[in-house]
């Protein structure tokens, strides 16, 4: 886990995109420059200029400017767009999605973010920052609080989780919501030790899995080997020479790292993969036709071994 360096201000998200397409149409600005055309004070200007740094809307440039690299412009945009963007790029922003993670779990909105603290690695993050991410999560619709104050998800937002956990029928593609899938199928721990490759694979393969389901299966099993090569990483064993998912679990087994039965489990998905990265079967000299329905149930099953390899190799679970 690695530091995000994480300082948010709370703050209105209208506040935010206001100075943040100040600096759209300024260009490279200053902050007073900035400051003057949103028509707020500095102090207002330099938290809200730091908040959209933070989820990619403008960075700072030498000389101590700001200056805009979204590739969308919010110039002339209507607010109802600018909205849906500030929610597309928060829901993107890993903190954010780390707290909606356990929030989903039913978690207490304190210990959601004492958990996701942890989780993330970074001893700064603090109930400020986190109260900023709860606080857009609530004005831009994806978080809300009950009469009694206590956040939670929204509801449709929990019913689209449920349906997807029931049955892998991914007609959303909502990669923010398969993300909090994926936490609860691997466990926060487990999805957070992958990194952001592997994490967009399989929200890949979930989103390819009904249209593309040979694609869909090629991700998923690149997630898989990867995971696999992590594994051999924080256990200081070298992968380096090994190809495929057999060649990478075979040398694990041989370490001791994971079971024999582990070892038979990921051959299965490294099957599935031989068969979706070629065309012609090399016995049969047919192509496989691959549908979504084995997609979806590699896609699950990639995930549970993951999901118990790493219960049994960081925290010494025998668990299927």
């Amino acid at each position: 886990m690695s530091s995000v360096g994480l300082k948010l201000y709370p703050m209105p998200v209208d506040t935010i995109l206001r100075v943040t397409e100040a600096v759209d149409f300024l260009g490279d600005a200053s902050l007073d420059e900035v400051a003057r055309f949103a028509g707020t004070g500095s102090t207002t200007a330099y938290k809200a200029l730091l908040n959209a740094s933070h989820l990619g809307f403008v960075k700072k440039v030498n000389g101590g400017n700001y200056r805009y690299i979204h590739m969308n412009s919010l110039k002339d945009m209507p607010v109802a767009e600018k909205r849906y963007l500030f929610q597309q790029l928060l829901q993107s922003y890993r903190p954010f999605e780390v707290l909606c993670q356990f929030l989903s779990y039913g978690e207490d909105e304190s210990v959601a973010m004492r958990k996701a603290g942890v989780m993330l690695g970074d001893s700064s993050l603090d109930n400020n920052a986190f109260t900023a991410l709860s606080k857009w999560g609530v004005d831009i619709g994806i978080l809300s609080r009950n009469k009694s104050g206590t956040l939670h998800l929204v509801e449709t937002l929990k019913e689209e989780l449920k349906a997807i956990s029931e049955a892998l029928e991914i007609k959303l593609g909502n990669e923010f919501e398969i993300g909090l899938y994926l936490g609860k199928r691997l466990t926060a721990q487990c999805y957070e030790f992958l990194e952001n490759p592997e994490r967009q694979r399989l929200v890949q393969a979930f989103t390819d899995s009904e249209k593309n389901p040979e694609k869909s299966c090629e991700e998923t099993g690149k997630a898989f080997e990867n995971f696999l090569r992590l594994i051999a990483k924080i256990k200081g064993i070298n992968v380096s020479n090994r190809n495929g998912i057999g060649q990478v679990a075979e040398e694990l087994t041989k370490h001791g790292t994971i079971h024999t039965k582990h070892k038979n489990m990921c051959l299965a998905v490294g099957a599935v993969r031989t068969v979706s990265a070629h065309d012609r079967d090399k016995v049969s000299n047919i192509p496989w036709a691959k549908t979504p329905e084995m997609a979806h149930a590699v896609l699950s099953y990639s995930l549970s071994v993951m999901r118990s390899i790493y219960l049994w190799v960081l925290e010494g679970k025998q668990e299927l």
